[in-house]
């Protein structure tokens, strides 16, 4: 058992830099729209990854997954139905299963960005409030690097075709709730493969800025 939970580490970030390579690569072939389509699935393993390698499992921190599923899914049921939070969008169908016209894997990418934004920031010293300001800030500057591409492969589309400054202003204060709560219920965050997740999506969307897929 020591020793898978030595390796499990290294096997998890070799299958995503895999899996977000692959899907990188394949978005500029011919069947774009195919590997475009696998991004739910994506979403859903690299949850997977990051919460079979939390080494503190403890009743708060499963609270703070039901927390943060929970507001991540619901404000974007808001958001939708009255535009007040992010402003006036829809989501398109290449997220997947909606219910009440919002994806359901869309509360795992608020928890994907939640706990790796937060397990960096236990690296820095810093103070707690400083540390849930830092988290926010930082969920907000991976927004504004997925923005444009969610645009292009359809994940969501905005009434004017851009991002109002009230969807970051919106994006900050809900990341700033939810990394409240992960200083408040998460002891400790000692989870190598979050790091490793927020430097591929961070690469990943750069990349995609750069060199747009091929839909």
């Amino acid at each position: 058992m020591k020793a898978w939970r030595t390796y499990l580490p290294w096997a998890s970030v070799f299958v995503l830099v895999v899996l977000y390579v692959v899907g990188f690569v394949g978005m500029h072939t011919a069947s774009a729209a195919w590997f475009v389509s696998l991004s739910p699935l994506t979403l859903l393993i690299s949850t997977a990854f990051i919460l079979l390698n939390e080494q503190h499992w403890t009743g708060r921190f499963a609270l703070l997954l039901l927390l943060v599923l929970l507001i991540g899914f619901w404000v974007e049921v808001l958001g939708v139905r009255t535009g007040i939070i992010f402003g006036e969008y829809a989501y398109g169908e290449t997220l997947g299963w909606k219910w009440l016209d919002v994806p359901l894997i869309i509360a795992c990418n608020w928890l994907l960005m939640v706990l790796s934004a937060g397990t960096l920031l236990r690296h820095v010293r810093l103070h707690p409030v400083l540390r849930v300001v830092a988290g926010a800030a930082l969920m907000t500057g991976l927004d504004v690097l997925i923005e444009p591409v969610a645009i292009a492969l359809g994940y969501w589309s905005w009434d004017g075709g851009t991002p109002p400054f009230q969807n970051f202003l919106g994006w900050f204060v809900v990341s700033l709730l939810m990394q409240a709560l992960q200083q408040r219920l998460r002891t400790s965050a000692p989870n190598p493969v979050a790091l490793a997740l927020l430097a591929l999506q961070v690469l990943f969307f750069i990349g995609l800025n750069v060199f747009p897929a091929s839909i």
